[in-house]
């Protein structure tokens, strides 16, 4: 038993009914806290394992309804695609609706803070490089509605 365990953490390992080759290649780990849902994503987050990634942000969702707030850590992904950061962004956004506020760690800022970013979805899915930093922080309200538009300015055609 780990040290976390003993402080009175839950460990639940997040299993869908993948194939193995799935199954190891996106793991997650979800660690629940007093305050707070963490899920810890180790792997390839790509659209060969995009159905195990939606299976485990909608267990997350689920667990964290209970405490208000989930972290995803992103920081032990070895990659992560454009379509699963903006299932991120949705799962973040049906979180509002169950009362949860979704935030993310990534210590090396990647593709998932430029994409978060350039959609104008901060608001919804603020990213961190520190999860003490943000373990420190007040969590904020959740939001009740979405943004009117993303801040994307798309080229006009001539």
């Amino acid at each position: 038993m780990d040290s976390r365990s003993r402080r009175g953490e839950d460990v639940l390992l997040l299993l869908g009914g993948d194939s193995s080759d799935v199954g190891t290649r996106l793991r997650a780990e979800l660690h629940v806290r007093r305050t707070v849902t963490v899920l810890t994503v180790h792997g390839e987050i790509d659209a060969y394992t995009r159905d195990r990634w939606r299976h485990i942000l909608d267990g997350a969702l689920r667990t964290a309804e209970k405490y208000g707030r989930l972290v995803v850590d992103v920081g032990d992904a070895e990659f992560i695609g454009c379509q699963p950061v903006l299932d991120l962004a949705r799962s973040a956004q049906q979180g509002v609706s169950r009362g949860v506020e979704t935030t993310v760690i990534d210590p090396q800022p990647s593709v998932l803070d430029r994409i978060v970013t350039i959609t104008g979805l901060t608001e919804w899915l603020p990213v961190y490089t520190d999860t003490a930093q943000m373990l420190s922080e007040e969590p904020t309200r959740p939001r009740t509605c979405a943004p009117a538009k993303p801040t994307v300015r798309t080229p006009r055609a001539s």
